[in-house]
């Protein structure tokens, strides 16, 4: 009964954090096509700083179980919210034509942001139903589980980053009509995050129970949390092909494609697995790993598939340079002022501008 009604409260927090989660991912987004990638570090650092002691706090201290974890959740998401919210302000360009063009822009970035926000949204709900699995293991199960979770978190930050910076690079090539340079920047982003997994994935081997005995002095806590360290990154490894070809599919705009791989993997086979293997199994928290494991495979064949068909498709078309809101004079210009705009305001600041913006947003609907 206690466990039905902390999972209740959590899945009621974590809800409130999905607008929080969805407006932070389209605010990265808009600072990543102005060349501020900068910002979702700072923002990820400040999410994990925020989140990780809070969850303790609650957890043990206030004894709130799941629902701690939840409202620490919430809490850290809102602030890197409020956060990127006080850097757009500052940073991130306006339409100089006021309202006509805020509604062409905001038009295209509705098309290509609304899968990514459910998907975001789903994901939020599978990190309660995770919670909530470890909770049935054991209170100690849990905050291992939070810790572990976190370390996670840091390395899938730096591989996301990458995976922007491709998104980016491979969406420039293709805005310029330049295809097979696309394709040469997805073919990097397969090689990039290997390398970036696999020094870190060491050092938290390396350092895993020191670090853990930082975090928390709990024995049993900390005996559980170093059960799962070791497996936690090579549960990432399956993922580095699917954040590869993600990548270039968001380059194109095809983030509908993403959503859809994505919700398959945590359905068919992340859910289900670590409720089998991790509480049924009775395998704690190395069987939530081995879930996850088996979702990045799912989801890296799934986004693969689809790179194919886009391939084929984008060989039998002709190639030519992708127009700004397109094919609109008048949108063209006010979109490559806005971008003049932002390089200049990033120079002034001390920050190089970027070359140009990620072909998504140069194929926008008018």
């Amino acid at each position: 009964m206690r466990v039905g009604l902390a999972l209740g409260y959590g899945g009621e927090g974590v809800a409130f954090a999905v607008p929080f989660a969805a407006v932070s991912f389209t605010l990265q987004g808009a600072c990543a096509g102005i060349g501020a990638t900068r910002v979702s570090m700072y923002t990820a650092l400040l999410v994990n700083a925020v989140n990780l002691p809070l969850g303790l706090l609650l957890i043990f201290g206030a004894d709130l179980g799941v629902a701690g974890a939840a409202a620490a959740t919430l809490t850290a998401t809102a602030t890197g919210t409020a956060y990127l919210l006080w850097y757009g302000r500052s940073r991130l360009p306006r339409p100089p034509d006021g309202p006509t063009q805020t509604v062409q822009i905001t038009r295209g970035l509705w098309r290509i942001s609304w899968p990514e926000m459910i998907a975001m949204g789903i994901g939020y709900l599978n990190e309660a139903l995770l919670a909530g699995f470890a909770a049935r293991m054991s209170t100690h199960d849990l905050a291992a589980y939070r810790i572990v979770d976190n370390l996670v978190l840091v390395l899938f930050t730096v591989l996301t980053s990458a995976s922007t910076a491709i998104t980016i690079l491979a969406g420039q090539a293709l805005g310029a009509g330049r295809r097979d340079r696309a394709e040469d920047w997805r073919r990097a982003g397969l090689r990039l995050p290997a390398v970036l997994l696999l020094a870190p994935s060491a050092a938290v081997l390396l350092t895993g129970r020191p670090l853990i005995s930082l975090i928390t002095t709990d024995a049993t806590v900390a005996d559980h949390a170093w059960s799962a360290t070791p497996l936690a990154p090579l549960s990432m490894a399956p993922l580095l092909a699917a954040l590869a070809y993600g990548a270039a599919l968001r380059a194109a705009g095809d983030t509908r494609s993403v959503m859809i791989a994505s919700v398959t993997g945590d359905y068919a086979a992340l859910i289900p697995l670590a409720w089998m293997l991790g509480v049924h199994l009775d395998l704690g928290l190395p069987g939530l790993y081995l879930a996850w494991t088996a979702f990045g495979t799912l989801y890296s064949a799934l986004l693969h598939r689809r790179h194919r068909q886009t391939l084929r498709t984008q060989h039998q078309a002709p190639t030519k340079p992708q127009r700004a809101c397109g094919g609109s004079d008048k949108a063209e210009w006010a979109f490559t002022l806005m971008r003049d705009r932002a390089r200049t305001r990033h120079t002034a600041s001390g920050r190089p501008g970027p070359a140009v913006l990620p072909a998504q947003l140069a194929r926008m609907d008018s």
